[in-house]
């Protein structure tokens, strides 16, 4: 016997845009480690056409000025990874760590953009998106459901 009422909690069903993320996070994730591997095969040089590509998709991404570094494309294609994974699993910290990717890539985009280093309007298109991902994850539904997932030592 309990002392008290017990209260149920409410549970906050999990908005779909979240999985969207989630699918986005994983295919930058994904075609990052594609191209660091195809940059890290010449040392950078552009030789191929795998060397083109994957440094048009960093610099799509709004990373490009991180490019020319293999390990920086390696280091982002983890944390997009890890980010995908959280997103999917629901934990507490997807929402910080998503957020603070996204700032980090309007950033760098407004950066290409400035210095003129943006694939024509695929620079805008990428500074749209990524403009777009704060505002839904601040969303007051989308925040309370991170919010409301239970925190723990394993979060």
């Amino acid at each position: 016997m309990s002392a008290g009422p017990e209260i149920a909690q409410a549970t906050i069903l999990k908005p779909k845009g979240v999985n969207w993320l989630g699918v986005l996070a994983t295919l930058c994730g994904v075609m990052l480690l594609y191209s660091g591997v195809e940059l890290a095969q010449d040392l950078g040089t552009s030789s191929s056409l795998g060397d083109l590509f994957g440094f048009a998709f960093a610099l799509y991404l709004g990373y490009g000025i991180l490019a020319t570094s293999v390990p920086a494309i390696f280091i982002l294609a983890i944390v997009f990874l890890v980010t995908a994974t959280s997103l999917f699993l629901s934990k507490r910290w997807a929402w910080h760590l998503s957020l603070t990717l996204t700032i980090l890539g309007i950033g760098l985009n407004i950066a290409q953009i400035a210095l003129f280093l943006a694939i024509g309007w695929l620079g805008w298109l990428s500074l749209v998106i990524a403009l777009l991902i704060p505002y839904y994850l601040t969303r007051p539904r989308v925040r309370g459901f991170f919010q409301s997932q239970t925190k723990s030592l394993a979060e």
